[in-house]
């Protein structure tokens, strides 16, 4: 009895090893944006310190904090007041949006109609938000509290301005799939912030009986399949990055021929891009 105790409890806790793997093999990759406002949060409270970079400052304040989390200067640029910062993410792509969110900066115009800005920080939250340099610390505060002179800013004085973060590459349009002999070649349209590019070739079963990674540089790739298995055969690709994979692009059926062509066999046109196949 004993015996069989021991043998159950060594199985549920391989079990549960084995999940535990898989949850940690199928963890989300944290953005950048998380990270920058993680590290922003743990300075909650501190005064200036020479590390955030030149005093005032509330623009070093978030700088210091993409620099921290590694995101990149083409995405927040380093300046060195919040008018010149604002400026420069929008060069970089960044958007002007009415709905934060986590991640997003907040600026506060000097009045209504200027596009100077007085201040800068970023937003923990759709409502949320870090400052460096208020009331001479890095203060945690609802966006629409911040205080410039006597009461509230107004709201059409706040500006959430949305960086161009990478993201997980855009679905990839497939633009030709074509086999001659044993050369399949297929071309598609770059897509934007990719790395590297998967290509996958199923049978008629939908087993993948070819699979590559290639350099995100190429639109066009060529390679030699000599499985003789002749028939029809799919064709997909996905586009894929730091953060995670596109959904597959679009399919295209290719035929694989034998070349020794029997007698009695007969030559058709099929698809949308003009591929042969056989009738017997």
């Amino acid at each position: 009895m004993l015996k069989k105790l021991t043998k159950v409890l060594c199985i549920l806790m391989l079990a549960i090893g084995i999940i535990q793997l898989n949850i940690k093999k199928t963890e989300a990759k944290t953005l950048v944006q998380d990270k920058m406002v993680s590290i922003a949060m743990k300075e909650k409270g501190s005064r200036y310190k020479k590390k955030y970079g030149p005093s005032p400052w509330c623009t070093a304040f978030v700088n210091w904090s993409a620099r921290k989390a590694k995101v990149s200067t083409k995405v927040i640029p380093n300046a060195t007041n919040s008018t010149t910062m604002y400026k420069k993410l929008l060069k970089c792509g960044a958007k002007v949006v009415k709905k934060p969110k986590k991640g997003d900066i907040v600026f506060y115009k000097r009045s209504s109609k200027s596009n100077s800005m007085m201040h800068t920080a970023l937003m923990t939250s759709s409502t949320m938000s870090i400052h460096g340099n208020y009331s001479h610390k890095v203060s945690y505060i609802k966006a629409t509290d911040y205080r410039a002179g006597k009461g509230k800013i107004a709201k059409n004085r706040i500006v959430y301005v949305r960086p161009n973060y990478p993201s997980a590459p855009a679905k990839p349009q497939l633009k030709t799939a074509t086999m001659s002999k044993e050369t399949v070649t297929l071309s598609w349209k770059k897509v934007s912030h990719a790395t590297s590019y998967t290509i996958y070739m199923k049978n008629a079963d939908n087993k993948v009986v070819y699979q590559k990674n290639i350099k995100s540089t190429l639109s066009k790739y060529s390679f030699i399949f000599d499985n003789k298995k002749y028939g029809i055969y799919s064709i997909a690709i996905k586009a894929n990055n730091s953060i995670g994979s596109s959904p597959l692009s679009s399919i295209k059926k290719i035929q694989y021929i034998n070349p020794v062509l029997r007698e009695g066999e007969t030559k058709i046109k099929i698809g949308s891009n003009n591929q042969s196949f056989l009738i017997i």
